[in-house]
């Protein structure tokens, strides 16, 4: 998740809280957040994919898509690579609460 250097921590922990708890009331087990803090570093995305194939994983949980990336081409070509290299589906919690 991209976490901007001017968000408060509360607000990061209560979106760490929600995804948690859907995440929980879809019977999936929470494991791990994956935090971008450099703009344009893809560093946290690359654990990501390398951690889902690791452990066959298969879905990410992000409070929205923007926080995969800002830019919509970015954003669909994360996604695509999620697919095609981890075999991962992506939630945000629009779809999930």
């Amino acid at each position: 998740m991209r976490v901007p250097c001017n968000i408060l921590d509360d607000k990061v922990r209560l979106l760490e809280q929600d995804l948690r708890a859907c995440a929980a009331a879809k019977g999936f087990c929470f494991v791990a957040f994956f935090y971008e803090f450099a703009c344009g570093s893809q560093e946290a995305f690359n654990e990501l994919v390398a951690e889902l194939r690791r452990v066959h994983a298969h879905y990410v949980f992000v409070p929205t898509l923007r926080h995969l990336a800002r830019n919509m081409l970015l954003q669909n070509m994360m996604l695509a690579r999620l697919e095609l290299d981890a075999a991962a589906e992506v939630f945000t919690l629009g779809e999930i609460s």
